[in-house]
């Protein structure tokens, strides 16, 4: 309950769109690749060997933009409803944009309207 990490893999042209953890701290440590972050509204470049924390609170979005692959390892602290969370979704017969929000929003993972 302390924490919950996982190693992902996230193949070129992925990405995670702009959310916030009003509840947790989740932090990105890059074995290899690039990834393009969008923080408090601020643009970021990671890259191998860095180290990056997403505060509790504050919007943030992880986009592959390159043409490699990105592997890394994520870790929230509290777990609090996250790890619920990926086995729901994990479990949905489809993964509609739409349904996947509605059950984040349920997990206190709060997913930001697309830019206008």
């Amino acid at each position: 309950e302390h924490s919950f990490a996982w190693h992902a893999t996230f193949p070129p042209g992925t990405f995670v769109p702009p959310h916030i953890h009003p509840t947790q701290e989740e932090f990105i440590y890059m074995f290899e690749g690039r990834f393009d972050l969008l923080i408090d509204g601020k643009d970021y470049v990671a890259a191998s060997g860095d180290l990056i924390r997403l505060p509790m609170g504050i919007s943030h979005g992880i986009f592959n933009k390159s043409d490699q692959a990105v592997k890394c390892f994520f870790w929230v602290t509290p777990t609090r409803a996250l790890y619920d969370l990926f086995w729901a979704i994990h479990s949905m017969k489809e993964q509609k944009p739409d349904e996947v929000v509605a059950l984040a929003a349920k997990h206190e993972v709060v997913f930001l309207p697309p830019p206008q």
